[in-house]
C-alpha cells in the first residue's frame, strides 16, 4: 500500500507573497478591472441619475463646479463631490 502525497503532484511552483503585496496586487487588479469597464460604469451612472429623477440636482452642480467628463482630474473630481455634500446637506 503506497501512501498518498501530502500535496498534489500537479501543482506549479508557488512563492510566498506578503500580504502587503498580496494587498497592492489586488487593489491593482481591481482598478484596472475598473479601467477596461469605466465605460459601463459611466453608461450604468448616467441611467441612474436620468431614471432616478436627479438631473436638476447635477444640473444645478454642474453651474457651481464644471460639469465632470471622462478627461477631469482628481482636483476636479473631489472639489464636484465635496459641493454635491455641502449641496445636500444644504437640503436635508
Amino acid at each position: 500500500m503506497v501512501a498518498a502525497p501530502s500535496h498534489p503532484q500537479n501543482v506549479g511552483p508557488c512563492m510566498w507573497v506578503p500580504l502587503s503585496v498580496y494587498t497592492a496586487m489586488t487593489k491593482q487588479n481591481q482598478t484596472y478591472m475598473y479601467l477596461l469597464s469605466y465605460m459601463d460604469l459611466w453608461e450604468t451612472a448616467d441611467n441612474l441619475v436620468f431614471n432616478g429623477g436627479y438631473t436638476e440636482f447635477f444640473i444645478e452642480l454642474d453651474r457651481l463646479c464644471k460639469p465632470l467628463t471622462l478627461h477631469s482630474s482628481l482636483t476636479d473630481l473631489v472639489t464636484y463631490i465635496r459641493k454635491g455634500i455641502e449641496k445636500l446637506k444644504k437640503e436635508s
